[in-house]
């Protein structure tokens, strides 16, 4: 505000109206059990190397393992069951914490819509208004 000239409070009003749903005040960059190692300041914290990878034994067990859970996520996703996503999230990342907000679209709507994978149209209704807006005319 104060870079374009203006005052703030004065120019432009500032209202403070708290979080939004899913916003954070701070972001957990180090969690329980990363092997914190303080140092000679105060402020400064380390994380201790290890090799563990979360238990997996070596970096290309750990890989296998999360490519997996990432495909689980997909195929949910394609399903479109929120509640399982959170649920495989918090299975894959403990920390985290479900926003239990609605989902953009409807099931209805989406339905009704057409939607793009891989480039391809897939039909996901029996109309044609999406394609034809497309310009790719009625088939």
């Amino acid at each position: 505000i104060r870079l374009s000239g203006k005052v703030p409070d004065e120019d432009i009003e500032i209202r403070y109206t708290g979080l939004r749903p899913g916003e954070k005040l701070y972001e957990e960059l180090i969690t329980d059990g990363e092997g914190i190692v303080r140092t000679s300041h105060e402020k400064i914290l380390v994380l201790e190397s290890c090799d563990c990878w979360n238990g997996f034994q070596s970096r290309q067990n750990y890989a296998n393992w999360l490519f997996g859970q990432i495909a689980e996520l997909e195929e949910l996703a394609l399903m479109h069951d929120g509640r399982a996503i959170r649920r495989k999230m918090k299975e894959i990342v403990p920390e985290y914490e479900a926003w239990d907000g609605k989902s953009v679209f409807s099931s209805r709507e989406w339905n009704e819509r057409e939607t793009w994978r891989g480039g391809e149209l897939n039909q996901r209704s029996e109309g044609k208004g999406e394609r034809e807006r497309l310009g790719e005319g009625a088939n």
